[in-house]
């Protein structure tokens, strides 16, 4: 895969544990990502809790970003757009 991005990029990264969020776009690894991005190596390993949409398990919100070689495990729970 060719990645061509000129935004942020995330490489081996991670987070465990628990995530609770009141709001939208609530991620275990990022919220929100609305620019072109990369996510390469990275996971998540977490409970993640958020409302009332745009909840997930690596990345609550995204837009332009491309994930490579990258995971979530554990509990997503949010009302809408759950992932």
């Amino acid at each position: 895969m060719f990645w061509a991005g000129n935004g942020p990029n995330i490489d081996n990264s991670y987070v465990t544990g628990t995530v609770t969020g009141a709001g939208e776009s609530v991620g275990g690894l990022v919220g929100s990502i609305g620019q072109v991005a990369l996510i390469k190596k990275s996971y998540a390993t977490c409970t993640v809790t958020g409302g009332p949409n745009k909840v997930g398990g690596l990345v609550g919100n995204l837009e332009q970003a491309t994930i490579m070689e990258s995971y979530a495990s554990g509990s997503v729970k949010g009302q809408a757009r759950v992932g």
